[in-house]
């Protein structure tokens, strides 16, 4: 137990970077034993800029990462002294640990095979389309990139779903519009992908015969909506967000914050080619490659359809099943029809 900054500074003012710099080079080696540790946990953002050169603790805690300084894993989260500014941090900074206490015992989840297709002609998507279709497929987690938020004047750039057999998880993605970067003049090398025009009759037919299928979303209030837009049929049957509402209230219900705390693995972790996911900014993954942002689309759904069988545990755990059934996810299903096409309103009766 040890801190990236052995003096009391002034005041107890933060660190600056020099500072941080002079003492992990004067005592970091010095203090590290001759063993490498299995694990470092950092709290908070100081000994995460000195251990890993990093920032913004609240992207990166929860990860697993390499240390080249202290050749071992890095694992950081927050200042336990944060939760007194923001009591909410507790429930975070409790599962991280849990995740710490877990890797040292060796009691990692393993995570679920995962087999990935990324679609690059009709005959391979029709072919797929297909076997979602099918009566065979009970359940499907779907996500959709977009080149922005409003549903109305922003275009589908992507689609991915997943589905579950015997145990094992097959998810596909495809595009639905020309690459971002295919359009930008200083590509030279350019690659030309294939994508699902979904104004074309046969692609329009065979996608409608999925999404007829129980679909679930992670906040399918702005996905449905961008398929509404372009006259599909949604069968919105089950929200991962909704579900964690009822789980835990007092935490972020985003996908990427419910993945770092329920789920071990990513589809993208470990792959060197895919680190530069991180240089892109939440909703801007389609300026992305085509490769990396049809496997981003792919991570989402993979994750989400993980959360959604653990989440089910949860809800029967906190005796919420029937609400979530018969109350908590129809009021969804409306939320998303009245933020679609509105509501009528008595104008006399409320003034």
């Amino acid at each position: 137990l040890t801190t990236s900054v052995r003096c009391l500074l002034p005041n107890n003012q933060s660190p600056k970077a020099a500072q941080i710099k002079k003492c992990m080079e004067t005592h970091a080696l010095v203090d590290a034993p001759q063993t490498p540790p299995k694990l470092i946990v950092t709290l908070g953002n100081v000994p995460l800029k000195a251990v890993l050169n990093l920032q913004k603790i609240t992207e990166n805690r929860g990860k697993l990462f390499d240390s080249e300084l202290f050749k071992c894993k890095v694992l950081p989260t927050f200042d336990p002294n944060s939760i007194i500014h923001n009591p909410k941090n507790y429930d975070t900074l409790r599962e991280d640990l849990i995740k710490a206490r877990e890797f040292i015992l060796d009691q990692e989840e393993v995570p679920p095979k995962v087999h990935k297709e990324l679609i690059c002609s009709k005959e391979k998507f029709l072919e797929w389309m297909g076997l979602l279709s099918s009566d065979s497929i009970k359940s499907i987690y779907c996500d959709i990139e977009s080149n922005g938020l409003e549903f109305f004047k922003h275009d589908i750039v992507s689609m991915s779903f997943t589905i579950e057999l015997e145990g094992e998880y097959y998810s596909i993605a495809f595009l639905t519009k020309q690459p971002y970067w295919e359009t930008l003049p200083e590509n030279i090398n350019k690659t030309t992908w294939w994508y699902a025009d979904l104004d074309d009759k046969e692609i329009r037919d065979a996608l409608q015969s999925v999404l007829r299928k129980p679909i679930e979303f992670h906040g399918g209030l702005f996905d449905v909506k961008m398929l509404w837009y372009k006259s599909y049929y949604v069968n919105q049957a089950n929200d991962t967000m909704t579900k964690h509402g009822l789980i835990n209230e007092n935490v972020p219900h985003n996908l990427k914050y419910l993945t770092s705390i329920h789920n071990k693995s990513s589809t993208l972790e470990g792959k060197e080619e895919f680190n530069q996911s991180d240089e892109y900014e939440d909703g801007e993954f389609y300026k992305s490659p085509p490769t990396l942002l049809l496997n981003i689309n792919i991570d989402d759904t993979y994750n989400g359809a993980i959360l959604s069988t653990k989440f089910n545990k949860l809800l029967e755990v906190e005796k919420m099943t029937g609400f979530y059934n018969k109350l908590a996810m129809p009021v969804s299903r409306s939320f998303s029809r009245m933020s679609y096409r509105g509501i009528k309103m008595d104008r006399e009766g409320i003034v």
